[in-house]
């Protein structure tokens, strides 16, 4: 009887779960206006702490290990979905197209009737907004910037270029621990081209309630309209879910065809268990770019790069020091670790007893005051909150929230992605 509560309370979980990300993710994809994207991504955000419980209660390993990958998926997303509207609102353009339209279009061109189901997928994969994600922006990673540029843009823009005899690579696999930087970079890729082709996101989060409904019928209608759109950029999240939904031979078989026609189709398969993929769909993807956890040097130029718009007084040294404390992080959790530490201001303000005056910039401003020094024996909320000046983040802010922050990234999960790099991979 156990047993079956179980199922049924996963069952329960699984259907509120997906009706949650269906409405968060078609206020995010087709809303129209700042609020109703913001709305949602605080759908998509509550589905995440749902998600979170199914996985907790799921016992089944093998879709324990799907939740995971999908858990992951979208906790980085939630984060960049949240930073391009920060942007928006700080007056940095984000650009939008009709989606809408733009999917009637490609449906009337297509020769074979696409039903609605597949046209409201077709409305979330196709890249609607303009990524607010440069080359710049990518710390770290030189080699798979210089290799996505050298197989993807080069190509796009001097089509003259290859032929017979020197040939594009058409398929390239992005591989590495969770929250390393690799759905980051295809969207630089996507800024840098998406003027000049089309460019098309899926995810296993899309389509894995729906997999059994379309099965192979679905990728096969997807590569046409791809290749019916070249050039044309595809990105596939989570490649192994993919893969496994939709029959381990079927990605093989498109991908064989695109490289056979030496078409300007390209494909960018992404995945943190690449040890998952069966042999066919890897000899897919001729290009293996292993994405490591960034160096040293990278995550005190991330702790530097995510504080650059927080008033802070880190000094060069500080950083260098933060940067040591944070081995083994990956890029995900540097920009988690600088947005908690960018709450310990508000958090001072919120929990001092005591607030003292001092003069910024001409005017007079409330500052937290510790309990031995003068002051006045107040809280925020007895204040007027435009009186009130935050604190600058600061190096023992950092340290504080360290001793709570943990990596995501296991040394053992390290070790698996070293022994697959060394059978078939390229390290970045």
């Amino acid at each position: 009887m156990k047993q079956q509560s179980y199922a049924n309370d996963n069952y329960a979980l699984q259907t509120e779960v997906t009706e949650i990300f269906k409405q968060g993710d078609k206020l995010w994809n087709c809303g129209t206006t700042i609020n109703e994207k913001k709305n949602g991504l605080n759908l998509i955000l509550k589905g995440i702490q749902k998600l979170q419980l199914w996985r907790e209660k799921e016992r089944d390993p093998g879709l324990r290990l799907q939740l995971d990958s999908v858990y992951d998926s979208r906790r980085i997303s939630i984060i960049q979905g949240f930073n391009l509207l920060e942007s928006y609102e700080r007056g940095e353009k984000m650009e939008f197209q009709e989606p809408k339209k733009y999917i009637k279009r490609i449906c009337r061109q297509y020769k074979q009737q696409i039903n609605t189901q597949e046209k409201n997928i077709l409305n979330n994969v196709f890249m609607k907004e303009k990524p607010n994600v440069s080359w710049s922006d990518i710390i770290g990673l030189d080699i798979a910037v210089a290799t996505l540029q050298e197989c993807i843009l080069v190509p796009m823009k001097f089509p003259s270029l290859f032929g017979q005899a020197r040939q594009t690579w058409n398929g390239i696999l992005l591989y590495g621990p969770p929250g390393a930087g690799k759905t980051y970079i295809a969207q630089a890729c996507a800024n840098q081209t998406i003027d000049s082709c089309s460019f098309f996101f899926i995810s296993a989060t899309d389509l894995i309630s729906q997999a059994e409904a379309f099965k192979d019928k679905f990728m096969k209608d997807l590569f046409e309209i791809v290749n019916q759109k070249k050039p044309s950029l595809l990105f596939i999240d989570q490649v192994e879910i993919v893969s496994e939904c939709f029959g381990k031979s079927i990605i093989k078989a498109l991908m064989d065809t695109i490289q056979r026609n030496q078409s300007q189709v390209f494909v960018i398969g992404a995945t943190h268990l690449p040890w998952k993929l069966d042999i066919s769909t890897i000899q897919s993807f001729e290009k293996k770019i292993y994405i490591s956890l960034p160096d040293l040097e990278a995550r005190g130029n991330l702790i530097a790069k995510f504080l650059h718009k927080i008033q802070n007084n880190l000094t060069k040294l500080d950083l260098q020091d933060l940067a040591i404390k944070t081995e083994g992080y990956s890029c995900f959790d540097i920009n988690v670790l600088v947005r908690d530490a960018a709450l310990e201001p508000i958090r001072k303000i919120q929990t001092a007893q005591k607030f003292k005056m001092v003069q910024v910039q001409g005017k007079v401003k409330w500052i937290p005051a510790a309990i031995n020094e003068l002051g006045e024996l107040k809280t925020f909320q007895d204040l007027d909150i435009s009186r009130i000046q935050i604190p600058d983040v600061c190096y023992d802010d950092f340290i504080k929230v360290l001793k709570q922050s943990k990596k995501s990234v296991s040394q053992d999960l390290l070790m698996e992605f070293q022994k697959w790099m060394k059978q078939y991979g390229l390290k970045e």
